[in-house]
């Protein structure tokens, strides 16, 4: 008991300290609108961070052929800036116009791709299922379905295709070497690595089993078997330059940085539009302290990925980091 007689003035003390305190806030409006002033600049300034962010990774993931997962993000970027302007009349500036614009063009074209590609989805189906009607027992049909899913990214349905013709054709190669790629994309690097070298036991000559297998080993961090495999393929289609632009790769990350130059400009010769090899070139080059050169390559790269594109982009923006570039 007489611990509590000494509690409770501390109690009283404590409560009218904190009533006095509230009751100061609540009779200085000027307090209050500033208070809420802050707390509006924080929210505008966290949702158009967000914004940028949306609108970065809607670029990416349109770059990447995933049309449906982009325009959700730039439909949420769409949503913040919206939140802005009725949090903050003060945001409404041209800049916050001009990037809304940006953002609902971009909404309006992933739109029409995806109702271009809806309809070109139904034109797949009907030519599938007109082909399965006229011979049940071939492959063809759900390889080519699979083949069509495959290109629009969507792994799953394109697999359930792909499963189906080696039901009928357990040898098709074609089939074989997606599935592996699919793995591949998965980051299922083991399962790939297997399909590959079981096609290549099938079929010691096909070029393309070899080149995909040494990215595998490139992936694993093996470029001595990643070198193999891409001589190989190399030798069975000599005319081939995105082995060349792989071997080239392979000897850079090596540091043999002259005969990387050698691979790349071959890949070149044989694909004048081969930007990746020209971005390697240019990379190579930069590597090699040889920034003048490097620069004329990385440009070129930029002009055939397209400076729009995402990979351009980067590109560009690597270039405005680099000392020696003005």
């Amino acid at each position: 008991m007489s611990a509590m007689r000494h509690c409770v003035p501390s109690m009283v003390l404590c409560c009218s300290l904190l009533a006095a305190l509230l009751s100061g806030c609540a009779t200085d409006p000027a307090k209050l609108a500033e208070q809420e002033e802050d707390a509006r600049r924080v929210e505008c300034s966290t949702l158009f961070h967000r914004v940028h962010t949306k609108s970065t990774k809607g670029q990416s993931l349109r770059g990447a052929g995933m049309p449906r997962q982009a325009l959700t993000e730039y439909e949420g970027a769409l949503w913040c800036l919206e939140r802005i302007k009725a949090t903050d009349a003060g945001w409404n500036r041209d800049s916050m116009r001009t990037l809304e614009r940006v953002i609902r063009r971009e909404i309006d074209a992933l739109n029409a791709e995806l109702r271009l590609g809806d309809a070109r989805a139904a034109e797949a189906i009907s030519r599938f299922t007109t082909r399965r009607a006229a011979d049940p027992s071939s492959p063809a049909p759900y390889a080519e379905l699979g083949d069509f899913y495959f290109e629009r990214g969507e792994y799953a349905n394109a697999m359930r295709q792909y499963l189906e013709a080696l039901d009928k054709d357990r040898g098709d190669v074609g089939v074989l070497i997606n599935i592996a790629r699919i793995h591949s994309r998965a980051g299922q690097l083991g399962k790939a690595k297997g399909l590959y070298q079981n096609i290549i036991i099938a079929r010691p000559d096909l070029a393309v089993a070899h080149y995909n297998l040494g990215s595998i080993y490139f992936r694993q961090k093996k470029p001595t078997y990643a070198l193999r495999e891409y001589l190989r393929a190399v030798e069975l289609q000599p005319t081939y330059p995105d082995a060349y632009n792989a071997l080239g790769l392979v000897n850079k990350q090596l540091g043999h940085y002259d005969q990387a130059i050698v691979y790349f400009k071959t890949a070149i010769e044989q694909q004048p539009d081969h930007a990746a090899a020209y971005e390697n070139l240019g990379l190579t080059f930069m590597a090699n302290n040889n920034y003048p050169t490097a620069v004329n390559y990385l440009k070129k790269a930029i002009e055939l990925f397209g400076p729009e594109s995402p990979r351009g982009k980067a590109i560009a923006d690597g270039m405005r980091h680099m000392h020696h570039y003005r």
